[in-house]
């Protein structure tokens, strides 16, 4: 009996196993369709370009997606929502992905679950490339009318705050306000005194950047700093004219901020120059 069994059990594997021999089926190379037109996916980024989800990896045509998009706005495999994926690629700098939803004509102030619009979350990751897509900058004295469209909200403050210079560069040399407002009401040129990055401080002021502003606890960047412990940012904002009377909330000046967390070289610094 056990010997029928096993010679049943050769007779159905052996087709089996030829048709694995043949190549028909091997771990790693087995060929996938896309999933709109459920044609075979290859990579011929020349011809027919894929788009890989940022979210969830799925692939398809990039070609498929404009027509899918008139009537759908998930991934058709897991319903990964689109405009999601859009700004988790615009997050993760991932170019070829951004380039096709920006070809589909993809709503570029969309915002995600969090509130956040691509700029913004490539403003916060410090992509100057998917910046540029976004802006549809084709260099640096040329630039689309829709900068003037865009909702830039918070992508200059969102760059400053991780202190991602040539992103702030380049959104100021595309005409962001340097004197824009984050939830606290704080500045990016407090988040740039913050960081004591000099080369940011300069470009914001040479932008407007008002250097005696105040958030909602009436912090100047000059408190920023001296709580920061940054004296060169100090040093730098004095030669600009920062004011070194300006009381917070609760009546603290710069110095006396410093002297509150033991700052004391920076205490000594300010009190060198005046500040009490």
């Amino acid at each position: 009996m056990n010997k029928i069994l096993m010679l049943i059990g050769i007779l159905i594997l052996t087709p089996v196993i030829t048709y694995l021999q043949a190549g028909a089926i091997v771990e790693g190379s087995l060929e996938e369709h896309c999933s709109i037109c459920l044609e075979i996916l290859k990579d011929n980024s020349a011809v027919n370009p894929l788009h890989e989800m940022a979210l969830c990896a799925h692939i398809f045509h990039a070609k498929c997606l404009i027509p899918w998009l008139k009537k759908e706005s998930s991934c058709p495999l897991c319903r990964a929502d689109l405009h999601e994926d859009f700004v988790a690629a615009c997050e993760a700098g991932n170019a070829a992905t951004v380039d096709n939803y920006l070809k589909a004509k993809f709503e570029v102030n969309i915002t995600n679950a969090d509130g956040y619009t691509p700029l913004e979350t490539a403003a916060w990751k410090g992509k100057l490339d998917i910046i540029k897509k976004l802006l549809k900058i084709e260099d640096q004295k040329n630039y689309s009318p829709n900068w003037k469209k865009i909702n830039r909200s918070c992508a200059l403050q969102f760059a400053a705050q991780e202190n991602h210079t040539l992103a702030v560069q380049l959104l100021l040399l595309m005409g962001a306000d340097a004197n824009e407002r984050d939830e606290f009401n704080a500045t990016p040129l407090m988040w740039a005194t913050w960081h004591g990055n000099k080369k940011m401080i300069i470009a914001l002021l040479e932008a407007g950047a008002s250097i005696n502003a105040t958030d909602k606890d009436k912090w100047t960047a000059m408190m920023y700093a001296a709580y920061a412990g940054k004296i060169r940012a100090i040093n730098l904002l004095l030669k600009h004219g920062a004011s070194l009377q300006k009381r917070d909330s609760e009546g603290y000046t710069a110095c006396q901020i410093a002297r509150l967390i033991k700052r004391r070289r920076t205490e000594q610094f300010l009190q060198q120059r005046g500040a009490y």
